[in-house]
């Protein structure tokens, strides 16, 4: 869902601002700023990682979990600010969730080419998206295919001990090719919201109300359709059936509730999606999601005694959801502050 919202948002302020200055778009300022933008509190928490996280804890297996993030950081942290880690020293990942913001980098680079092609000549630009939306669904399906690996990743205690071990997780989880198919379909989600609101096209109600049934559908069975490889053995093509165009229906069931609600077919959603509400916690999400490894590393790494699902344990759980905002809340004030001494 966040690959699609990067590529819907960029789609969206790059058409706007090639209108604006006549297709004059200068590509290297847009990395430039990008870069400028998430790196500062990235290497924050990936320096946290190297000095101070070994040192706020303990437990059985403290030492052995902690001890093992600081390595690979220390061995890798340089893959992660060239944001190419999700390609290169896999084996010492340092942070797991780091594989997003390279992904999401990759897919940022390419993107504002697409995107001119579709201000320079729209026709082709179209035709250009609809043949990656297809390529990005096959990719993944053969890929799946040839090397015979599972349809998602499994969520089982022993694929999850150490992600970084996970010959899954490095190999298909985590690469830009197993994983753009949300990106191309948020640019193609970008550019009919464009043109929608540029021509002041009103879809009809009998219209919204189909797409509308169709996208629960689609994303429903998308979302639901993983337990068929919990309860009974697969082959390897419905594997590759899965892997391939289950992202592909769940994108477009999404890229269609951004659409409705951007272009004022959702009603009562667009007005509580659109609350003021959200925008403080909006403001903290990049820094609570660098910040939510340490949050998760923690707890498992300090555990003592086995633990068992209750009202407790979620209670527990969505406890630590909260407290992730408080370290991003951190990460963001103080980024927020040097950048203020830099910039005045």
């Amino acid at each position: 869902m966040f690959l699609l919202l990067s590529g819907f948002l960029l789609c969206r302020i790059l058409l706007f601002e090639l209108e604006r200055r006549g297709g004059k778009v200068n590509p290297l300022m847009l990395y430039v700023a990008r870069y400028i933008r998430l790196t500062p509190a990235y290497i924050a928490i990936i320096g946290f990682y190297m000095t101070w996280f070994p040192h706020i804890g303990s437990g059985p297996i403290w030492n052995e979990r902690i001890g093992l993030e600081k390595e690979r950081c220390q061995d890798s942290w340089w893959l992660n600010i060239l944001y190419i880690n999700n390609y290169f020293g896999t084996d010492k990942l340092c942070m797991f969730q780091s594989w997003y913001l390279s992904v999401d980098s990759q897919l940022f680079f390419v993107a504002p080419f697409v995107v001119y092609v579709l201000y320079k000549w729209k026709h082709l630009g179209l035709r250009l998206l609809c043949f990656l939306v297809v390529l990005t669904a096959v990719i993944p399906f053969l890929s799946t295919y040839v090397e015979h690996l599972d349809p998602t990743l499994m969520i089982y205690p022993s694929e999850l001990s150490d992600l970084a071990r996970n010959s899954f997780y490095i190999n298909s989880y985590i690469k830009t090719h197993m994983r753009a198919s949300a990106y191309i379909i948020g640019l193609l989600a970008g550019y009919l919201v464009h043109v929608i609101q540029k021509k002041h096209i009103r879809l009809s109600h009998r219209l919204v109300q189909t797409i509308w049934l169709c996208a629960v559908f689609i994303g429903t069975g998308s979302m639901y359709s993983v337990t068929r490889f919990y309860i009974a053995p697969y082959t390897n093509f419905e594997s590759s059936l899965y892997a391939g165009f289950h992202k592909l229906g769940w994108n477009l069931s999404v890229g269609w509730l951004v659409i409705a609600i951007t272009t004022g077919h959702a009603n009562w959603l667009q007005k509580t999606l659109s609350s003021r509400v959200f925008a403080p916690i909006s403001r903290l999400t990049y820094c609570a999601y660098l910040s939510n490894g340490i949050v998760e590393l923690y707890h498992s790494a300090s555990i003592r005694y086995p633990t068992y699902m209750g009202f407790r344990i979620l209670r527990r759980k969505f406890d630590n959801k909260t407290v992730r905002c408080n370290p991003g809340g951190t990460t963001k004030t103080t980024n927020e502050m040097e950048s203020g001494e830099q910039n005045p």
